[in-house]
């Protein structure tokens, strides 16, 4: 959905935040459901993704999508997909620090 509508100069940003709410919703109503917060994490990936192509600092989105997977994992270890997400935030979040030369450490 997003590459669609950024390709018809649309701002996906707005469709990820409104997401990245219902999800917050969902959280508040019942806190832990772990399907949220794998949602969350993912749709703050894409949020992040957003951001970065419009020049934004995608950092927050990324910080906050590895915290949802980290509590995904807490709650349910063997999740897959909340690895893969949490894999490719960690991924994203090492290319910014190499790109801006910055010590990992």
């Amino acid at each position: 959905m997003g590459r669609a509508e950024d390709a018809r100069g649309l701002d996906p940003r707005l469709r990820f935040e409104q997401s990245v709410a219902d999800l917050d919703e969902a959280l508040r109503l019942e806190p832990g459901l772990v399907a949220a917060l794998h949602k969350r994490s993912g749709s703050r990936l894409d949020l992040s993704a957003a951001r970065a192509t419009r020049g934004l600092d995608p950092r927050p989105d990324l910080e906050a999508a590895l915290a949802d997977c980290d509590e995904v994992l807490r709650l349910e270890p063997d999740h897959p997909w909340a690895h893969v997400h949490r894999g490719n935030a960690r991924f994203r979040l090492a290319e910014l620090i190499r790109i801006a030369g910055e010590d990992p450490r």
